[in-house]
């Protein structure tokens, strides 16, 4: 049996994705990719969480690492994956570095 959970974004997350949209799509597209895979499985391996930090809105232990970003988000209802803030990770990752799609 396959279990596909949904996606809810917070405001600061939607708003962050429509201002990616417009101004760096393959950023977009990356998170956009990541936000899939967690709506496929929501309990990713330890190698893929980090630290998201967002000043003066909290601290997320448990964020899902996608390239030079980071998705905090939890499970509501064993029904909802809820993306709570998207953020650069630190130190940020020199695009020649970059994974190529």
């Amino acid at each position: 049996m396959n279990i596909r959970f949904e996606a809810w974004l917070s405001d600061s997350a939607r708003w962050l994705l429509a201002r990616l949209y417009d101004t760096d799509r393959d950023a977009y597209a990356q998170l956009t990719s990541c936000i899939a895979r967690l709506e496929r499985d929501p309990f990713p391996e330890s190698e893929h969480i980090t630290t998201l930090v967002i000043p003066r809105r909290g601290v997320y232990h448990n964020a899902l690492r996608c390239d030079g970003w980071a998705i905090a988000f939890h499970v509501e209802d064993d029904t909802f994956v809820v993306i709570d803030e998207i953020g650069r990770t630190w130190p940020p990752i020199d695009p020649s570095l970059r994974r190529q799609p």
